[in-house]
């Protein structure tokens, strides 16, 4: 006997919350595995280059070294460069339209544990705190 087209569409639903269970479960345990789902302060301040509407700048250097990075098992690139507490000389770099990178340097003071912005005031580069 074939089964009818309502039991078939019953079994399949079954078949999609049971795959849709096992994914959510394997999503949670590669989160919580994961270092970057709180960023633990071990001696380094954060500062977030992610792309935003407006000017964006990326971290290149900072205290004339290359920046380090966040790492994550998953991810290549995550927007987010460390360094160490203290005034600390950033060397930046501005994606312009016409296809080229205007680098530019500023030194500000962070401290440990926090998360900061880059912004631009009245043509001058600072760090704001991530809650700011």
């Amino acid at each position: 006997m074939r089964p009818t087209p309502d039991m078939q569409r019953l079994e399949m639903r079954a078949r999609l919350r049971k795959l849709g269970w096992f994914l959510a479960q394997v999503t949670l345990v590669i989160f919580c595995l994961s270092p970057f789902h709180t960023l633990s302060p071990r001696g380094w301040a954060y500062v977030d280059d992610l792309p935003r509407p407006g000017p964006s700048y990326r971290v290149v250097k900072a205290d004339g070294a290359p920046v380090r990075r966040v790492g994550h098992p998953i991810v290549n690139y995550l927007p987010l460069a460390m360094c160490r507490p203290g005034t600390v000389h950033f060397e930046v770099v501005r994606w312009r339209g016409d296809g080229r990178e205007a680098t530019r340097t500023f030194a500000t003071r962070v401290e440990r544990g926090k998360r900061y912005r880059i912004v631009e005031r009245d043509g001058q580069l600072d760090l704001i705190s991530g809650s700011d």
